[in-house]
């Protein structure tokens, strides 16, 4: 499944300005002149681009995780007539402003709906005090032609690489040439690294400098924004150029923040609204949804428009059981609920359309046909896009449970007729048919739309809809066979779980084979219980196998649609996918879950290859996958084979090794306090990477939980271009927290956690505001320990017991201790022991 690009992209659109500068950092701007210091790692962090541009091309389907060693044929390679702000550049667009901000990299991305291919220019000043030879690192994400001062510099491809620029004294100008193809996103990239030379050498903006200096003044206004509370912004002072305020994703009214105020306050959350802001509805409907709150701060500089976006989550309401309330009313309830909080989900226009009209064919309603929405809802299986097997699997489902009108049905056929099923089927589109829940949607529509038109010729192959159930039917079974035998690879998902979910309850109501369904249902009963066992207070939270930037704030995330929908004792959450179960005729949850929500679990399981650690108790919880194979085991190189495994999975197992979406070690203290480290893909968290800011582990960590304490090593690449770790650490939502040295305390409700780094640890903000605790560095170790007032005492009892621990990591031998208690050594397979 793609990443959630509506919730996204807005992060393409704007330009991220943080709020902290690394403190080894040297200064980002010269305010009062048009020139930017390089940041603290030498790196250029501003830049003018032209583009992109983009045409169709289609390099051929690859591997997972493999990229194309080929150029983009047929585009010429020349270096642009001339290159300054807000002139004419190459494609007909305008040479715009762009600022990395924390980030080294120049990243663009982009979807497309069809194998295509983007190029886009990006350009600097460098300017030198004398005449100088500069070593320059060049990281490399696509294809790059290179010039400085005009003189070609090669051409190179997807990785870093080293160039001597011989710079004069004054400016030189330094352009590239960026390339690249995808089958459905695209993504361009290029750092600039000057080691040692902030002193040295600095960065303009080729253009008039008053331009320039208008932007510095600008970038300085607008880092200085900051919250004050939960309702106002604050900066030092007014602005100088015109600002204004978005609510959310919607330009509808953009409130104006006047020059003549320093201070601008949102509307409250408790529906008391100033009505000259005229946002009721908007504000409404984001707290009534308990969505994340956008707001997007923008400023018009001389034609161009710098912006600043800050992530406010939504305040959750207290779910209080109802022990009189039955599960089949409070599931009615439910659903009732569903339909009127629609769109529930922000980014499913395709699939709201189903949804309701299931819900109404449930609740014994009159269907009502919608050409126009129902066109929508098809759009992306016409055109074979992305997750366009999602789309089918929930009109198909519509079919079978007699939803909708006659010309609903008639309109779904012929999508499903002309349908491809499989990649061995006629077609080149950019469907992804790999992962974990793609082949089982993928088998289950194929069995399914051939058993509603038997005799029916599927128009893509020619086949009769007899042989595509039969085809469909023995890879189901397959594909049972594995979740038997080996487990989830997209095990506690919160966004791809329900789409698992999804297509095993379609095998259970729809596949016509008792055997099938009995075995479906069981995987569905086993998916709940897991769900169950990892909540806390309400929510579904802990370690992943694949995940999103969605598991910031799990008491919202799709999987916890399905633990809310089955029991009132979880916090309460939407999302299309729950319909599966909810509009099941013979389907219902399992007994217990109520229970296994609420009890004390201390247990080890495998999923896969994965070693699953849990331990909750009513104060806290702890949950981490342990992996002990290395890339020397060869043991580990002999179950790979035997299993199967794709290049993903590979590349999770090997700790050191890349990774990717999987989600690693997660504590608790309340639904919204939550805590986890990671090795981030992308250094800004307005990049759009896989792995990404918050979104798994660019590099595999060695780690081992002990009951309530977790340790972890991190042994990152010296030539990795992002050369730090970092905590989600929610600073704010503490009831008492203490921040000093090397330990940073915290203590929610009757729980107390510990996060301990053999770096120290800076509170940071940059969209997400008061929740990052960074450490640089490639060689460092954590320690989690969580307790609480039962087991320690007070919040300054549990502090002093941490700190007698007194870790020491050794970052030569690789070695993490606590004094007379745990110890992991990197080479020892990833087992702990204790003293």
């Amino acid at each position: 499944m793609s990443n959630n690009i509506a919730a996204r992209s807005w992060l393409l659109a704007v330009l991220i300005i943080v709020l902290a500068a690394p403190s080894h950092a040297a200064p980002n701007l010269d305010f009062g002149s048009g020139t930017f210091h390089l940041d603290g790692q030498g790196y250029v962090t501003r830049w003018l681009v032209a583009g992109p541009d983009y045409k169709p091309y289609d390099v051929g389907r690859t591997e997972p995780g493999d990229t194309p060693e080929q150029k983009i044929e047929g585009w010429p390679v020349e270096l642009p007539d001339s290159v300054a702000l807000n002139a004419p550049g190459p494609f007909g667009k305008p040479w715009r402003y762009l600022s990395t901000r924390d980030d080294p990299f120049m990243e663009f991305g982009d979807w497309v709906a069809k194998p295509s291919a983007a190029r886009m220019y990006a350009a600097v000043d460098l300017e030198a005090s004398s005449d100088i030879e500069v070593k320059a690192k060049v990281w490399i994400g696509s294809w790059a032609n290179i010039w400085l001062n005009g003189i070609d510099m090669g051409s190179h491809h997807g990785r870093p690489v080293t160039l001597r620029l011989h710079l004069r004294k004054g400016r030189n100008q330094f352009v590239a040439l960026l390339r690249n193809s995808g089958q459905r996103g695209i993504h361009l990239r290029i750092g600039l690294q000057l080691p040692g030379q902030a002193g040295r050498v600095r960065v303009l903006l080729p253009g008039p400098p008053e331009v320039t200096d208008d932007l510095v003044r600008a970038e300085s206004w607008m880092r200085e924004i900051r919250m004050a509370g939960r309702d106002r912004l604050v900066s030092k002072g007014p602005p100088a150029f015109p600002v204004q305020v978005i609510l959310g994703k919607q330009r509808k009214r953009p409130i104006d923040w006047q020059p003549a105020h320093a201070q601008f306050t949102l509307p409250s959350r408790d529906y008391t609204l100033r009505d000259e802001l005229q946002v009721r509805e908007r504000i409404r409907a984001f707290i009534e949804a308990r969505k994340v709150l956008i707001i997007v701060v923008e400023m018009r500089v001389r034609d161009q428009i710098l912006s600043r976006g800050i992530e406010i989550p939504p305040d959750y309401p207290i779910v209080l059981p109802d022990p009189t309330r039955s599960p089949e009313v409070h599931r009615l309830e439910y659903l009732t609920r569903m339909l009127e909080r629609r769109p529930y989900n922000e980014t499913a226009l395709f699939d709201t359309y189903f949804v309701e009209g299931i819900i109404r064919r449930k609740r014994g309603e009159p269907p009502v046909h919608d050409e126009f929405r129902l066109e929508a809802a098809l759009q992306r299986v016409d055109q074979r896009m992305d997750c366009a097997d999602f789309d089918l699997a929930f009109a198909l489902r519509f079919c079978r449970l007699g939803a909708g009108t006659d010309e609903d049905r008639r309109r779904i056929r012929e999508s499903a007729l002309k349908f491809r099923y499989w990649k061995d089927d006629p077609g080149a589109d950019v469907m992804v048919f790999h992962g974990e829940n793609h082949p089982l949607l993928f088998h289950s529509d194929e069995l399914i739309a051939g058993n509603i038109w038997p005799d029916d010729v599927f128009t893509n192959t020619g086949k009769k809809g007899r042989e595509h159930a039969t085809l469909g039917l023995q890879r189901s079974l397959a594909y049972l066979d594995k979740l038997e035998s080996e487990g989830y690879e997209e095990f506690l998902s919160t966004t791809y779980t329900p789409v698992t979910t999804g297509a095993l309850m379609n095998l259970v109501d729809f596949s016509d084979d008792p055997d099938i369904s009995r075995r479906a249902a069981r995987q569905v009963d086993k998916i709940y219980r897991m769900l169950a066992e990892h909540s806390f207070d309400g929510v579904m939270m802990g370690p992943q196998g694949r995940t999103s930037r969605r598991m910031l704030y799990p008491q919202v995330s799709p999987a916890q649609s399905l633990i809310s929908y089955a029991t009132p004792r979880a916090v309460e959450a939407f999302d299309s996918w729950v319909i599966f179960v909810a509009s099941s005729p013979s389907y219902r949850p399992p007994a217990g879950l109520d229970e296994l929500m609420a009890s004390p679990i201390r247990k080890q399981y495998r999923e896969t290859y994965c070693l699953i650690n849990l331990n909750k108790t009513s104060e806290y919880m702890l949950s981490s996958v342990e992996i002990s194979a290395s890339a020397k085991d060869p043991s580990f190189t002999q179950q790979l084979v035997a299993g199967g495994r794709g290049y993903q999975w590979y590349r999770s197992l090997v700790p050191g090794g890349p990774g990717y979406q999987q989600h690693a070690w997660h504590a608790a203290l309340a639904r919204d306090c939550h805590v986890f480290t990671t090795h981030p893909g992308s250094s800004s968290d307005r990049g759009d990477g896989t792995p990404g800011f918050w979104t798994g582990n660019s590099t595999f960590a060695r780690q081992t939980q002990n009951g309530h304490t977790l340790l972890q090593i991190f042994s990152i690449p010296e030539d990795h271009p992002i050369q730090f770790t970092h905590a989600h650490w929610p600073s704010k939502v503490f009831d008492a927290e203490k921040i000093r040295g090397h330990w940073a305390f915290g203590r929610k409700n009757k729980g107390y956690i510990a996060l301990w780094c053999s770096t120290k640890p800076i509170l940071r903000s940059e969209v997400v505001i008061n929740r990052e605790l960074r450490a640089w560095g490639n060689k460092m170790a954590w320690v989690c320990i969580c307790s609480g007032e039962s087991e320690s005492g007070d919040f300054d009892a549990f502090i002093r017991s941490c700190e007698r621990l007194a870790p020491k990591f050794d970052p030569k031998a690789l070695t993490l201790r606590l004094k007379g208690q745990d110890k992991l050594n990197w080479h020892d397979g990833g087992k702990g022991t204790s003293k």
